[in-house]
Order: structure tokens, then C-alpha cells, then sequence
């Protein structure tokens, strides 16, 4: 996934072991299927669903913010 190059050139310039992750309608998707495993949700800190695809619990256990 490019998301985990994203993420891990994120990582490497701000010194931080978890990013922020925003997903906006389909996004949501590429985000939630990211944080279904657990070694990429536990890059991630916080996670905010704009506008798409619920999911029945917090995806990986990240703390979810959504909204729509």
C-alpha cells in the first residue's frame, strides 16, 4: 500500500511513532482496510471518517472519530 510509505515518510519527519488519519468517503474504505491489521493500526494515534463506510467497532482499535 502506498499509505504505508505515506505514513512511514510521516513518521520519520516528525519523530512521532503514530500519525493522526483522516478518510473521506471512499478513503474511509482504504483507511478502515489499513487499520484492520494490527501492526499498521498501531502506527496510527487517532482516526477521523469523514462522510463514508461505518464500521462496527473502533477499526483496529483506534479511537474513531466519525462523522457524515
Amino acid at each position: 500500500l502506498e499509505l504505508d510509505a505515506l505514513i512511514a515518510e510521516l513518521q520519520a519527519f516528525s519523530g512521532q511513532a503514530q500519525v493522526d488519519l483522516l478518510g473521506h468517503s471512499l478513503g474511509t474504505f482504504v483507511s478502515q482496510t489499513y487499520l484492520a491489521t494490527p501492526a499498521r493500526a498501531a502506527n496510527v494515534a487517532h482516526y477521523v471518517n469523514i462522510d463514508g463506510g461505518s464500521a462496527p467497532a473502533p477499526p483496529g482499535g483506534v479511537p474513531t472519530h466519525a462523522g457524515g
